[in-house]
C-alpha cells in the first residue's frame, strides 16, 4: 500500500518485474514466478528515493533502475543486474553533476546504448539540460554534457519532379488546348504550388493563374498567344522550385488570305539580358514584309530569320 511511483520490465527469459516506490522513499520489487503467480515484495534498495522511476532494459538483456535521491541535491541514481539472471548491485549516483534535477526522462538508442536526458539548475540560476549515456552499449556512462545546440535541419525544398504537357514540346495550332501535368515532391502540407500562365513579347502579362493546383494534378489549358509560357512553381518553408514549358502556336490551316503568302518563323532577342527572348511567326507575302512587321513589334530587339525546325525546337 502507498505506493508512491511504479514501473514494469521484461526479463531477459519473458517474466515481467515491478519496481515500487513506498511512502517509506525506499525501492521494492517482485516478478512472475514463471508459474503464473508473483514472488513476494522484497526490498531493492533502502533510498531514501524520490520519483520519478524508470526501467530500462541493457543492450544485453539486463535491467537497469533509475530513481531521484531524495535529499537536497536531487541527483539520479541508478542499480542494475549483475547478470540477466538476478543479482542487483547495489545504487549509486550516475554521476556528481547535474545537482538539483527537477526531472529525467531514459531511453535507449538504435545500437543499444541507455540515455538519460535531465532536466536541471546544475547549480546555476537557470533551468538547463543534461545528458548522459553510455559510451558504450552495457558499457560505463559518460559525464554529463549539454545536448548539441545546432538548431535541427530546416524542412526539405519542394522538388518538381515532372512536368509536362501532352503536345509533346508544346508546338501545335492555335486553339489546341493543352493538357499539363506535375508531379512534386517534398510537398507538405505547408506547401504550395502554383500553375501561372505568361504570354506578350517579354512574357510579362498573365492569363491564366491556379494559386493552389496541388502537388499531383493536370490542368487544361487553352493558349490565344503564339508565344506563351507555363510556368509551375512550387513553394515551402524549405524554398522554391520551378519550371516552365514554353508553348509555341502556328496557325491553323486557312485558305491563304493573298495569292503569296507563307508562314516566316523568326527569333527576337532582347537588348537587355534582363528580358526573355521570343519567337514569332508571320504569316507575310515574303521574308522582307514579315520581318519589317517583326522589327516594328519588337523595336529595338535583334530580329533573325529562323527555319520551321528551329522554330519548332525548344528555347532560343
Amino acid at each position: 500500500h502507498d505506493i508512491r511511483a511504479v514501473a514494469a520490465g521484461a526479463l531477459a527469459d519473458g517474466r515481467l518485474l515491478v519496481v515500487a516506490l513506498g511512502a517509506s522513499r525506499a525501492l521494492y520489487m517482485r516478478s512472475q514466478d514463471g508459474s503464473g503467480g508473483w514472488t513476494p515484495w522484497q526490498t531493492l534498495a533502502a533510498g531514501p528515493f524520490a520519483a520519478p522511476l524508470y526501467i530500462a532494459r541493457n543492450a544485453d538483456g539486463r535491467l537497469e533502475v533509475f530513481v531521484h535521491r531524495d535529499d537536497q541535491y536531487r541527483q539520479i541514481e541508478h542499480g542494475w543486474q549483475t547478470d540477466v539472471k538476478g543479482g542487483w548491485t547495489d545504487f549509486s549516483v550516475l554521476a556528481n553533476i547535474p545537482r538539483y534535477t527537477h526531472d529525467f526522462a531514459v531511453t535507449s538508442m538504435p545500437d543499444g546504448r541507455l540515455v538519460v536526458a535531465a532536466a536541471g539548475s546544475g547549480g546555476g540560476t537557470y533551468p538547463e539540460v543534461f545528458v548522459a549515456g553510455q559510451a558504450v552499449p552495457n558499457g560505463a556512462w559518460e559525464t554529463w554534457g549539454h545536448p548539441p545546440t545546432e538548431p535541427p535541419p530546416g524542412p526539405p525544398k519542394p522538388r518538381i519532379d515532372a512536368f509536362a504537357a501532352d503536345n509533346g514540346n508544346g508546338y501545335a495550332p492555335i486553339g489546341t488546348t493543352f493538357t499539363f501535368s506535375w508531379d512534386v515532391g517534398n510537398c507538405g502540407s505547408s506547401c504550395h504550388v502554383a500553375l501561372t500562365g505568361l504570354t506578350g513579347a517579354h512574357y510579362n502579362t498573365v492569363f491564366f493563374s491556379v494559386p493552389e493546383a496541388g502537388a499531383h494534378n493536370q490542368a487544361k489549358v487553352k493558349p490565344s498567344d503564339t508565344n506563351t509560357l507555363v510556368k509551375l512553381t512550387a513553394s515551402g518553408p524549405g524554398g522554391t522550385d520551378s519550371k516552365t514549358i514554353e508553348v509555341k502556336l502556328m496557325p491553323a490551316p486557312t485558305a491563304p488570305t493573298c495569292a503569296n503568302c507563307q508562314n516566316f518563323f523568326f527569333k527576337m532577342v532582347p537588348p537587355s539580358t534582363l528580358l526573355p527572348c521570343a519567337k514569332k511567326l508571320y504569316y507575310a507575302p515574303d521574308a522582307a514584309t514579315a520581318e519589317s512587321w517583326a522589327k516594328a513589334e519588337f523595336p529595338g530587339w535583334t530580329v533573325t530569320k529562323i527555319t520551321d525546325q528551329q522554330f519548332q525546337a525548344y528555347g532560343c
